[in-house]
């Protein structure tokens, strides 16, 4: 499984070094450019995560609300689907994101690169 992670990126590309070009932005192009599809998938993942991370509290806001105003003896029976698909979502899609977005990071973009030093 590391090994397609691994590959992604040649740390020691085959072409002759160039001088990099003038300006920042296209300094920090030519050395990236290898990267940009792993670095958009790290954003695009790393923003799914925040909005995943607003959405909890958000919920525990409603829990919150929830609470003051429903039946004590039936609150469970009736938000009880809520809550475990909340616990699912805790326990199962939010860690999965975020081992998504370690894996991008420590193989594709910086461990194939410390080891080949």
């Amino acid at each position: 499984m590391f090994a397609y992670f691994e590959k992604r990126i040649e740390p020691f590309p085959a072409a002759e070094p160039v001088r990099p070009p003038q300006g920042l932005f296209a300094f920090c192009w030519h050395y990236s450019k290898d990267a940009w599809p792993w670095l958009v998938a790290m954003s695009v993942l790393s923003a799914l995560v925040a909005v995943a991370e607003v959405t909890i509290f958000g919920f525990l806001g409603n829990i919150v609300d929830w609470l003051s105003s429903a039946n004590r003896e039936t609150f469970l029976q009736e938000e009880g689907m809520r809550l475990a698909a909340m616990g699912a979502f805790v326990l199962i899609v939010l860690p999965a994101l975020v081992g998504c977005i370690a894996r991008l990071q420590e193989r594709s973009l910086t461990a194939r690169r410390l080891w080949s030093a």
